[in-house]
């Protein structure tokens, strides 16, 4: 899920297979798993679950274009990280 470049999760990944499809994520995607990665990393005792879904958080504010606009991206491609303003 988060193998990309980037570190920006795919929107889905095959379990059998491993597959990816959907490159576009957006800025609630990634916010929201750092609540779940975070509390299966808790209950699982392995931190490499918030961490994989931090760095997708920060690479998303990274690429905020809020800083010159006032507006953050509506998506993200997760294999180059590029930015779709709202």
């Amino acid at each position: 899920m988060f193998d990309s470049p980037t570190g920006l999760p795919y929107v889905e990944v095959n379990l059998r297979t491993g597959k990816v499809r959907g490159m576009e994520t957006n800025p609630a995607e990634t916010g929201s798993l750092l609540l779940e990665f975070g509390t299966l990393s808790k209950l699982t005792g392995k931190p490499v679950y918030y961490d994989k879904a931090k760095r997708a958080l920060v690479e998303t504010f990274k690429r905020a274009s809020w800083r010159s606009t006032g507006t953050s991206p509506t998506r993200s491609t997760a294999t180059s990280g590029t930015a779709t303003p709202t």
